[in-house]
């Protein structure tokens, strides 16, 4: 029979399991948090624990019914709660660039990827307002990051793909769009926008 002390650091040594894809990553980071096996990373209190993940939850509700102004007050309050709450920074990154005010966006997103650099979706939307500020090749730079961390990302291709077009290069658009439609061949976006950069290339190269 194991004593207690090997019961006790196989439970520290083991993470807890992940929540389902359903719950939203800003409530499901105030509950791997509160799960966490280290103490000293748990959130102090219960009433922090609850004010964060409600806080997550008003942050992630105003988004979706495009309340940005709403979201960036929850997600603040979050923060304070937390400030290494890497997905709130995350989520009021989205909210301040759907109001455009991306210098702010992009220094959450900055914040995001500093307390974690795995956040595949940092990357991505730093990578569109970047490409918001026509600041294409930092844009190029973050979907090359997606793609090294996961090289079946759809979106990534797709809007590294829009990228190369802003800036005329047709045939680089051209090979993301159709690696896009290779891994969704029902994706309409990047298959007229395939077309139009066709388009585009045949009248360069006949000096339309």
């Amino acid at each position: 029979m194991r004593n207690q002390g090997d019961i006790l650091s196989k439970h520290l040594s083991i993470a807890p399991s992940p929540l389902p894809s359903t719950v939203p990553p800003e409530l499901a980071a105030v509950h791997m948090k509160a799960l966490s096996k280290d103490p000293k990373a748990r959130y102090p209190t219960i009433q922090n624990f609850a004010s964060a993940l409600e806080h997550a939850y008003e942050g992630n509700e105003h988004h979706k019914a495009k309340r940005y102004n709403e979201a960036i007050a929850a997600y603040t309050k979050a923060i304070e709660l937390d400030p290494a709450f890497a997905v709130a920074y995350s989520g009021r990154g989205l909210a301040y660039r759907s109001l455009k005010r991306y210098e702010e966006a992009i220094r959450d997103y900055n914040k995001t990827l500093e307390l974690d650099h795995t956040r595949i979706n940092a990357y991505g939307n730093r990578g569109n307002t970047y490409r918001d500020l026509m600041q294409y090749e930092n844009a190029i730079s973050d979907y090359n990051k997606v793609l090294e961390l996961d090289p079946t990302d759809v979106r990534a291709y797709y809007n590294r793909g829009l990228t190369y077009d802003a800036f005329k290069n047709y045939k680089q658009a051209i090979a993301d769009y159709d690696r896009a439609l290779a891994l969704d061949p029902n994706y309409t976006s990047a298959r007229e926008y395939r077309e139009i950069a066709l388009r585009e290339l045949q009248e360069e190269r006949s000096g339309k």
